[in-house]
């Protein structure tokens, strides 16, 4: 039996994935660069994370990030937060 709810929420969790309401959503963050460049800035972002489907703070450092950066909690959520009702019009 625990096996078999186990493997319905990683179905689920799996099928969140599927469903992105937006591309953006879908893209790692860049947090301070990459190897060849370090950016010297610290700005606390949120960014959305598709196989928790939820969104948490992580620092940017100022440059070569992507769309998947919000300035807030609230702003991530209502971008990226896939809900029940999406997941049955996928």
């Amino acid at each position: 039996m625990r096996l078999v709810v186990l493997g319905c929420l990683l179905l689920a969790l799996e099928t969140v994935s599927w469903c992105l309401k937006d591309p953006i959503c879908g893209q790692p963050p860049a947090a301070n660069g990459n190897d060849f460049i370090k950016c010297a800035g610290s700005f606390e972002k949120f960014s959305y994370y598709p196989h928790i489907n939820s969104c948490r703070k992580f620092e940017y450092g100022g440059c070569l990030g992507n769309d998947n950066s919000f300035n807030t909690l609230e702003k991530c959520h209502k971008k990226c937060q896939v809900n029940f009702y999406t997941l049955l019009s996928c």
